[in-house]
């Protein structure tokens, strides 16, 4: 609980009440998710056959056969609650392409485990956030998930980033691509230019690669190369703005700054080119898996820094160095991220815009957090690199809320000085 002394404000210990077991049929005020798989595990690969039933408290109950795998990488170093890859079929056997939840139809879907992250939120935060600024951001939905009638906690049902999206419409001439670890069996390749312990690798989405001939990945090549060459060149930096759309370019280092996020720029970053045409340029996003940031890992320092120092000085996997060059020979770039910040700091970033998403997010399906945290006897220790163990959920939300005003304060002193 939150105690007011003339010392200011101290963090004590709150416990919720314990809770009788939970099963599929306990009243939830969030939709419920629940998957049959015949009791087998689930696998991280390949996916295995089942049954998801969604259970929404204002509509009829829905029925799909799916295929399902686990997701993630870091998520996969605990077995209490991991997250999942899902395709939806009909019960014959059939793609199925659905509306659910109330999100855009789609076929493939992700249900992503908040664990290490005890707000729940900072994910969700993120994308609440992003779909403010111009650029397609994922949709989630809060839910209860249950699987083979072991209650698995609060999950958050979100579509999976392909080159189909509506948001993304991209043609059958474009590709997505993201900056994350080499995968087996996939199209991509070194950054040369950008090296600090190791080469950034651009690994792609779609098409897939024996959609691609030899010709066409040659030219893909070459056209990474030389945006990596002209973010490379100091004293033309600025020409790569002819080939990089500038304005999805900083919204990408805003939200990765705003959360000192630790795989910024090196993990978990997509980036799209709509066609291949002559004038159509590299764009970056949708933001994806931010449940490190917001001073929720160990590295980290208390909010100060910008993440392109601290994770070029820490990372294993090498970030590119587009955004530290552009901060530091771009008058461009920081034209235009000054004008952001100050237009999103007025509106959906301000003090007590932040305050209120973060509240709304965190109060959503109360219920279901005490039944997630009974389930789970989490919140008094440190998981794998918690900077911060509250002892409450309720503490937990009020750190986050106080190290996001921290961290907004420390970025103006720094954007508004360029």
């Amino acid at each position: 609980r939150l105690e007011t002394s003339k010392k200011g404000l101290s963090l004590k210990p709150f416990k919720f009440t314990s809770v009788p077991v939970v099963k599929p049929e306990t009243p939830s005020t969030l939709p419920k998710i629940i998957i049959r798989t015949d009791k087998k595990n689930i696998p991280d690969e390949p996916k295995i056959e089942g049954i998801m039933v969604i259970s929404n408290t204002d509509s009829a109950e829905e029925t799909f056969s799916i295929k399902i795998e686990k997701r993630g990488t870091s998520s996969q170093r605990q077995s209490f609650k991991n997250s999942y890859s899902v395709n939806t079929y009909t019960l014959s056997g059939k793609k199925k392409v659905a509306s659910l939840l109330g999100l855009a139809e789609d076929r493939k879907w992700v249900l992503y485990a908040p664990y290490y992250d005890k707000s729940l939120i900072r994910n969700a935060l993120t994308y609440t956030l992003g779909n403010y600024t111009e650029n397609y951001c994922p949709s989630v939905r809060k839910c209860e998930v249950f699987v083979n009638d072991e209650y698995k906690g609060v999950y958050y049902l979100t579509e999976k980033i392909t080159d189909k999206k509506e948001g993304l419409n991209i043609k059958k001439d474009g590709f997505l691509a993201q900056i994350d670890r080499p995968e087996k069996d996939e199209f991509g390749f070194y950054m040369p230019n950008s090296a600090f312990k190791n080469h950034p690798y651009i690994s792609f989405v779609s098409p897939d690669q024996d959609k691609l001939s030899p010709g066409r990945k040659q030219d893909i090549q070459m056209y990474f190369n030389d945006i990596d060459a002209l973010f490379n060149d100091s004293s033309h930096l600025d020409a790569v703005w002819d080939l990089v759309d500038i304005h999805s370019f900083v919204d990408l280092f805003i939200f990765n700054e705003l959360a000192q996020n630790i795989d910024a720029y090196r993990l978990s970053t997509f980036l799209y080119r709509l066609n291949n045409k002559m004038e159509t340029k590299l764009k970056f996003g949708p933001l994806w898996d931010f449940n490190h940031g917001y001073g929720n890992c160990l590295p980290t320092p208390a909010f100060e820094g910008w993440a392109f120092a601290l994770n070029n000085a820490t990372d294993q996997h090498t970030m590119l160095n587009w955004w530290e060059n552009a901060f530091a020979h771009s008058p461009l770039f920081r034209e235009i991220l000054h004008r952001k910040w100050q237009l999103y700091r007025s509106s959906f970033l301000s003090d007590a815009q932040l305050i209120t998403t973060i509240e709304g997010l965190a109060n959503e399906g109360a219920d279901a957090t005490q039944r997630n945290f009974t389930k789970l006897q989490i919140l008094d220790s440190p998981l794998w690199w918690n900077k911060y163990a509250g002892g409450s959920y309720e503490n937990e939300i009020f750190y986050l809320k106080c190290w996001v005003l921290k961290r907004t304060r420390w970025m103006d002193s720094q954007i508004n000085a360029l």
